[in-house]
């Protein structure tokens, strides 16, 4: 399943997508550079083409999301190898009124966590990431033990040298697959707190929307030190008098 010959896509929407996007980065930097991801809505209502020498893998907690389930009937249909990412007691035969065959079933089915109570939906992003950097951790044990490492040396709980305010201007930037962190640190906040919250990544926030913050907003960035570009954002930031975390 990891020959060169073979594609990957993920798929998912809202946390599932970022979960989809997380993937991408990973499976780009330790198995296949060929890895893109999508949204389930995008996939359904676009054309895509889709072979069977592709992986088909589509995150969905609960098994229920109309699109998401959609998306993985046609690459079913498509001939590709189809995997559902999905929370233990999920249906096992997906049922969506948009597929046309009534039901689908994926070929591969890898489960994460017990069904939420929680709509922010925590707990199972976390254990489907988890999953997918098993997954590719089963033929290089060395992902698995970076991983460890990296969590061995997170410090909880965060010491920060700045809070953010939100005073109603929250701005969240990053690069890379930390933009991925920003849009969903993004959701999250929006969907627990009830906030308006923007999100962009480092490159596109620096080509426009940074105009739209002043003293009274609060701009929280994810990026790598080793990120030249980071610089301008904290001049600019430091220039309007603006705090900075």
């Amino acid at each position: 399943m990891f020959d060169d010959r073979w594609r990957i896509i993920f798929v998912g929407i809202g946390s599932s997508y970022w979960a989809a996007r997380f993937s991408e980065f990973l499976w780009r930097e330790f198995v296949n550079p060929d890895s893109i991801s999508l949204q389930s809505y995008d996939f359904v209502r676009s054309k895509y083409l889709i072979s069977a020498n592709d992986i088909f893998v589509v995150f969905s907690h609960r098994g229920t999301k109309t699109f998401s389930i959609q998306s993985l009937d046609l690459a079913k249909k498509s001939g590709a190898t189809t995997v559902l990412i999905t929370g233990l007691g999920s249906p096992e035969n997906l049922t969506s009124t948009t597929t046309t065959s009534g039901t689908t079933t994926p070929d591969i089915r890898i489960e994460t966590c017990a069904q939420e109570n929680c709509g922010a939906f925590t707990i199972s992003l976390t254990s489907a990431l988890v999953r997918m950097i098993q997954w590719p951790g089963l033929l290089n044990k060395n992902i698995v033990e970076k991983f460890k490492q990296t969590i061995d040396n997170i410090a909880l709980p965060m010491k920060m040298a700045v809070l953010p305010k939100f005073l109603g201007n929250l701005v969240i930037v990053g690069d890379l697959i930390r933009e991925v962190v920003a849009h969903e640190v993004a959701l999250k906040i929006s969907e627990t707190c009830y906030i308006p919250v923007r999100s962009f990544g480092l490159e596109q926030f620096l080509h426009g929307p940074r105009v739209t913050i002043d003293r009274q907003s609060s701009l929280v960035a994810f990026i790598s030190v080793t990120e030249p570009r980071k610089d301008s954002s904290i001049k600019y930031a430091e220039t309007i008098g603006q705090k900075y975390c």
